[in-house]
C-alpha cells in the first residue's frame, strides 16, 4: 500500500462516524426539522471532496518547493468551499419549495468536522515529512 493510505482510512473513519451519528440521532434530527436523506448525501459529498483535497495536498507535500504545498492547501480549500456552495445552490434549485435550511446548517457542521480531521492529518504528515 502507499504511504498516504492511513490518511484516507482516517477520512473513511470520519465518514463512518458521521453516518452512524446521522443514523443514531435521526429521530432527534427529524424533530428539529432536518431532512435525513439530505444529510446522508451531504456526508458522502463532503467525503468525496475531502478525499480529493487530501490527495492533492499529499502529492504536494513531497515536492521540494514549499510554495507548491501552500498552493495545494489553498486549492483544496477552494475546491471544498466551491463544491459546498454549488451543492447548496443545486439543492435549492432542485427543490425551492422544500428547501431545508436545518439540513444545510447541519451539513456545514459536518464540513467543519471533515476540515478538522483533514487539518490534523496534514499537520501530522508535515511534521513527519520535515
Amino acid at each position: 500500500m502507499k504511504k498516504s493510505s492511513p490518511k484516507f482510512l482516517m477520512l473513511l473513519l470520519v465518514f463512518v462516524v458521521v453516518q452512524a451519528f446521522i443514523f443514531l440521532t435521526s429521530s432527534m434530527l427529524i424533530k428539529f426539522g432536518a431532512a435525513i436523506p439530505i444529510l446522508y448525501i451531504a456526508n458522502a459529498f463532503l467525503f468525496i471532496l475531502s478525499c480529493l483535497s487530501l490527495y492533492i495536498q499529499t502529492r504536494a507535500l513531497s515536492n521540494k518547493n514549499p510554495n507548491v504545498f501552500v498552493r495545494a492547501i489553498t486549492g483544496g480549500m477552494l475546491i471544498k468551499m466551491m463544491g459546498c456552495g454549488m451543492g447548496v445552490l443545486f439543492y435549492y434549485m432542485l427543490t425551492p419549495a422544500t428547501f431545508n435550511k436545518i439540513s444545510v446548517v447541519v451539513s456545514m457542521v459536518f464540513y467543519l468536522i471533515y476540515l478538522t480531521a483533514e487539518v490534523a492529518m496534514m499537520m501530522k504528515s508535515n511534521q513527519q515529512h520535515a
